[in-house]
């Protein structure tokens, strides 16, 4: 019985990120937060590796996939989006590493990074 404990925990444990993945569209902050104080309380440049989320505690570290070109990223979750507009709000910069600003909006998979 031990044995088959261990194992299910192990399995668990090892489990894909894939496991954790949430399919969903996102978006790209607009202009007028530049210099705004972020949820977090640090001031938010567009330069920076972040994202808004509702759904991810602020500090959380997620891996944003473009579902059209397999393109991915990993963005920390600094500040919050205003509740039913967006799902992942990304910085400009971390928008441009999986696709075009022009676009607005992508498909995109969210994993959670653990540790």
């Amino acid at each position: 019985m031990m044995k088959y404990i261990i194992t299910v925990v192990l399995a668990a444990l090892l489990l894909p990120l894939s496991a954790y993945a949430e399919i969903t569209t996102a978006t790209y902050y607009a202009r007028m937060f530049n210099g705004r104080r972020m949820a977090n309380g640090k001031i938010y440049l567009p330069t920076k590796m972040v994202a808004a989320s509702n759904r991810y505690r602020l500090g959380t570290k997620v891996k944003i996939t473009n579902r059209r070109n397999g393109k991915s990223v990993i963005v920390t979750v600094s500040d919050r989006c205003k509740p039913g507009v967006c799902t992942i709000d990304l910085s400009p910069r971390a928008f441009k590493k999986i696709g075009r600003l022009r676009q607005g909006r992508l498909p995109v998979r969210v994993s959670r990074i653990r540790g």
